[in-house]
């Protein structure tokens, strides 16, 4: 997926298709395994029946988020294998995007946004009462600020953590490297 970068979503059908909490998963999960998936193996991951994602799958294709990659026999079996159009997703707005769309999408994505920390509160929460009794420093932080930069800083911070968090999402053989989730939050405030 490397080379596919950034897609433009203009078009009212693409941005309700892609501000959907639910397809929002969906794409997330064929983000993370970073190559074509099958339906049944995003439903396994989600914990879903693979029908219910089969048909957000065909409308995410129907306006061009997700493509089928290929095919492959698997006993008998025709397995179709499906991959992001893009790494990163951008809407822009048009004549046809205008009012009702903004308060559409305001709407979901506080919707995405709300879920993405649930889940990552979740997580944090369930791993700190899984190792309340370990005493072992350096293995986790929390921290929020507020950071002064320019635009170009900024633009040098973000690519520094997005390239870090690239490089280190798959497991190696070191034995010494272990799992830590990181949820990474950057935005503007407006006074």
């Amino acid at each position: 997926m490397s080379d596919k970068k950034v897609r433009t979503l203009t078009t009212m059908e693409e941005i309700k298709a892609i501000s959907d909490p639910y397809r929002y998963r969906i794409l997330k999960c064929f983000s993370d395994i970073k190559n074509p998936a099958t339906v049944k193996q995003i439903a396994d991951t989600l914990g879903e029946v693979p029908a219910k994602v089969y048909y957000h799958v065909k409308k995410l294709e129907k306006v061009g988020i997700l493509r089928l990659s290929h095919t492959e026999e698997i006993n008998g079996i025709i397995a179709k294998y499906y991959e992001l159009v893009a790494d990163s997703f951008d809407i822009k707005s048009t004549k046809e995007v205008e009012e009702p769309i903004k308060k559409l999408m305001l709407s979901e994505s506080q919707k995405i946004i709300a879920e993405v920390f649930d889940n990552a509160k979740a997580e944090f929460l369930n791993q700190i009462d899984k190792y309340s009794n370990v005493t072992t420093k350096g293995e986790g932080d929390v921290r929020a600020a507020s950071i002064y930069c320019s635009d170009d800083e900024l633009l040098e911070f973000n690519n520094y953590i997005n390239k870090f968090i690239d490089k280190h999402q798959k497991a190696g053989e070191d034995k010494e490297i272990k799992k830590y989730n990181v949820f990474f939050n950057l935005y503007r405030t407006v006074d």
